[in-house]
């Protein structure tokens, strides 16, 4: 049996704790926020067993669909939510340039010392690249954030309903608590377990390096959909367990290169 490396260690007990921060976040808001919260024709989507699928279709088809308007179909040709294209969210853009180009790169990066120059500009280069290739592909801003407006706007052609600012954030809050974060939590999930393969494999063969390109790969999505989603549930105003995601997102990069640094002087 293989031994994972010190960094893989870290990258582990990161993974776990961002985890353990949606599971709290999940279970505050489901339980705690959620019950009291005005949500407009909350008994309804309660009750609708094809609102989430008719959700992703919206936010992934380029906005051309083909949904059920109650007991019909309709074909519906959509633009984007307008709260997407209002200022205040375009604002946020350069968050998101942010967070791909300091903290994914900070969490998955190999920055200890003994490297060569070009060897630390791959180690950079690797995250940024696959992450952004990958919820480039996949339509990830969608799927883990702004869908939460998707939703929103949905609803309301839906139930042929016009709900002021406060509502639309709350049917967006709605949406980001009760399906989003369990999606980024099966993510996660499925990244930690990528880190059981790395007992059992050579690291000099071809099964080794595939699996630590998929661990990485995981990983890199499931850090960058966290945060994600944690940007759109502050929009919204309403999460309470936001907050404690928001804290490990903050200190899981700083905690990480500290702890390498500490490694290498330990040496």
């Amino acid at each position: 049996m293989s031994k994972i490396t010190f960094r893989e260690k870290l990258g582990l007990a990161i993974t776990l704790a961002f985890l353990v921060a949606l599971a709290l976040s999940y279970i505050i808001d489901s339980f705690l926020v959620i019950p009291h919260l005005e949500i407009p024709f909350k008994e309804y989507l309660e009750k609708d067993s094809d609102i989430v699928k008719e959700t992703l279709n919206y936010a992934l088809s380029d906005f051309i669909i083909i949904t059920k308007y109650f007991s019909k179909r309709v074909r519906v040709i959509w633009s984007a939510p307008p709260q997407l294209t209002a200022e205040e969210y375009l604002k946020l853009n350069p968050l998101f340039y942010i967070v791909m180009l300091t903290v994914i790169p900070a969490l998955l990066s190999d920055f200890t010392g003994g490297k060569r120059l070009r060897d630390y500009i791959i180690e950079y280069l690797k995250p940024l690249v696959i992450v952004t290739i990958l919820f480039g592909m996949f339509n990830g801003l969608r799927v883990f954030g702004s869908i939460g407006y998707y939703f929103a706007f949905l609803t309301s052609v839906k139930y042929e309903y016009s709900p002021t600012t406060d509502e639309i954030n709350s049917l967006a809050f709605y949406f980001l608590a009760s399906n989003v974060t369990k999606w980024v939590i099966l993510v996660g999930i499925i990244a930690l377990l990528s880190f059981i393969p790395l007992l059992y494999v050579s690291r000099d063969s071809i099964a080794g390096f595939l699996l630590e390109f998929a661990n990485l790969t995981l990983n890199g999505v499931f850090y960058f959909a966290t945060y994600v989603l944690t940007i759109h549930l502050a929009l919204t105003g309403s999460s309470l367990g936001v907050y404690i995601i928001a804290i490990a997102s903050l200190i899981m990069p700083t905690v990480r290169l500290i702890m390498l640094r500490k490694k290498e002087i330990m040496k």
